[in-house]
């Protein structure tokens, strides 16, 4: 005699294993936000950037700061001074506005880089206009960097 086995249906028998898999899944996120290597460079988040702990109003605080910033004349100072770092964007995963994908890790040894914290998750508008805010400076910081180092 041959007995049919039905497979486990949602939410019922697979809570345990959901509850696992997304216990897991936080206790990740949390530790890439105490330790974030990568190729042997601690990262540190520029200092008076909101980082994932802020509260919303530094979140906003920031982005209006930084949308009322002149990215191609903080650059060029930065220059003046021999700072060729390019800005990041990211949390456990990062990019360089305004400059191709497959050049990250050479523009990171070449020029180093300073990071803005965006998260994968936006908890508030204020962290959402941050977001914005930081990839716009960013791309165009970058940019001027770049065209004045590759030149």
């Amino acid at each position: 005699m041959v007995t049919r086995v039905e497979p486990p249906t949602f939410p019922g028998e697979w809570k345990s294993f959901g509850f696992i898999l997304l216990s897991g899944t936080l206790l990740s996120g949390v530790l890439s936000l105490i330790y974030i290597p990568y190729d042997g460079v601690w990262r540190t988040i520029a200092p008076g950037i909101p980082t994932a702990d802020s509260p919303a109003s530094e979140f906003a605080n920031t982005a209006y700061v930084l949308a009322n910033s002149d990215p191609v004349a903080d650059a060029i100072q930065a220059l003046q001074v021999g700072d060729r770092r390019l800005w990041a964007v990211g949390a456990s995963s990062w990019f360089i506005p305004g400059a191709p994908e497959e050049n990250f890790r050479t523009y990171q040894r070449l020029y180093g880089l300073r990071f803005f914290y965006s998260g994968c998750v936006t908890y508030s508008d204020e962290e959402m206009q941050f977001r914005g805010a930081a990839d716009a400076y960013a791309e165009r910081y970058n940019q001027t960097v770049l065209e004045a180092v590759e030149r």
